[in-house]
């Protein structure tokens, strides 16, 4: 007989792995023992550490659904596996205040300051000031789409806001040869937003000045390049510029309205004859020995030419010259009865 085998009929493999035949349970089977161990495994699934575990996987599995549903996050998970999330988000830091300083940019309060000076003096000037609406209060909360709406052109079919604008040259007494010899606006606004800086306004100035006898000019005040020569002909646009921080202007150098034939006529003739007054007069003291001048002589003439609505020389012979050309016989004539035409006084 093999020594390995037992008296009991048993190999030493089988007394090793196999419980003794009085220690084993009689009447289990297989299918017993698994169904134990189904049992063993559902209690300790119920156990606290288990139900902890579980826990901690749900919300682990709930975070990174989270994170790979968000293109944010998303970036911030790949960043951080790297080791770059500290440079990622400077990087973010450096983008968001680039983003504020642009919408401040395209947002900020602009004021303008001009002063209107023209001739005649008495000439009327009708101020309108156009308001025009740029609304992308729509994408509030979102910074990117706020800075791509402000980037766009401001709608200026759309029919804009208009506000008269009062002024001196609306009220003169033009019987009691009232003028204005100026008009300054300071502060006139150029751009406005609201305090969220998700709507924008844009201003626009028309002015007209006219006077009756006289051509009329037309200006057309923006901040605005693209808006030049946008009123078409017979405007002159004028572009907002930016002369130092904070400060805007114009640059408007006058309006001289030009006087049609008949007034510039009418203005000739009145300052011939009273600078042929005034001539007599210098030749009489200067033969009484008085002393005048030259310069004094023509600081008189020029206050003549301009009271007359003739702002210099060259325009004073202009007119002459046209009179010349299309009135010869009555030029001539005139001139010969100024010789004869008494001053008043005299």
């Amino acid at each position: 007989m093999d020594e390995n085998v037992k008296d009991n009929g048993r190999s030493d493999v089988e007394e090793l792995l196999l419980p003794e035949e009085g220690t084993r349970p009689r009447g289990k089977t297989t299918a017993s023992f698994e169904t134990e161990e189904k049992i063993s495994i559902a209690a300790l699934m119920k156990t606290p550490a288990a139900i902890t575990i579980m826990i901690v996987l749900g919300l682990v599995a709930i975070s990174l659904l989270v994170i790979f549903t968000s293109e944010s996050l998303r970036t911030q998970f790949h960043h951080t596996m790297r080791g770059e999330l500290g440079q990622y988000k400077a990087e973010l830091a450096r983008l968001e205040a680039e983003k504020i300083r642009d919408i401040e940019m395209l947002t900020g309060n602009k004021y303008g300051s001009v002063t209107l000076t023209y001739t005649p003096a008495d000439a009327k000037v009708v101020i309108e000031q156009l308001k025009f609406q740029k609304d992308c209060s729509q994408f509030a909360g979102n910074g990117d789409e706020v800075l791509v709406c402000l980037k766009k052109g401001t709608d200026y079919s759309a029919n804009p806001e208009v506000k008269p604008i009062d002024n001196k040259s609306l009220h003169l007494n033009r019987d009691q040869k009232e003028i204005v010899e100026s008009l300054p606006f300071t502060d006139m606004p150029i751009q406005e937003s609201n305090d969220e800086r998700t709507i924008v306004w844009a201003y626009e100035v028309k002015i007209e000045i006219t006077r009756e006898g006289y051509e009329p000019r037309k200006f057309h005040f923006t901040g605005d390049r693209t808006r030049i020569g946008a009123f078409g002909e017979g405007w002159e646009s004028k572009y907002w510029d930016m002369k130092g921080p904070g400060l805007f202007m114009v640059d408007f150098q006058g309006a001289d309205l030009a006087p049609k034939p008949e007034t510039a006529k009418i203005n000739y003739i009145a300052t011939v004859k009273e600078s042929e007054c005034i001539r007599r007069e210098v030749m009489a003291k200067r033969d009484a020995g008085k002393t005048i001048s030259e310069e004094q002589v023509g600081n008189v003439f020029a206050d003549i030419r301009k009271k007359n609505g003739i702002r210099t020389v060259d325009d004073f012979y202009k007119i002459e010259n046209f009179l010349r050309q299309t009135e010869p016989e009555w030029l001539e004539k005139f001139l010969k009865e100024i010789e004869a035409m008494p001053c008043p006084g005299k």
